[in-house]
């Protein structure tokens, strides 16, 4: 996996993290509708979706670290298979 796709994995990650995670938050304060104002509404927005889009970078990130890991180590493992039976 290249360095630009993993990259773009990581950002799509948060950004979907953050879509389903500070709409439902949003929507929970709308009992309390009539003591907000649009600012409120906004900030509580906005400090929502910055929480987690971090998760969902964090937690993506993990990921892809983990499965280039892996991948890095099979690569490894055939690499010294080859050598040790090419002598």
């Amino acid at each position: 996996m290249s360095r630009s796709r993993a990259a773009l994995f990581v950002l799509l990650g948060g950004l979907a993290v953050a879509i389903v995670g500070a709409l439902p938050t949003v929507f929970f304060h709308l009992v309390n509708y009539r003591d907000m104002t649009i600012p409120g509404w906004f900030e509580l927005w906005l400090w929502t979706a910055i929480v987690f889009f971090s998760l969902g970078v964090y937690i993506t990130a993990l990921g892809v670290q983990r499965s280039l890991r892996q991948e890095a180590n099979q690569s490894a493992l055939v690499k010294r298979s080859k050598r040790e039976s090419a002598t």
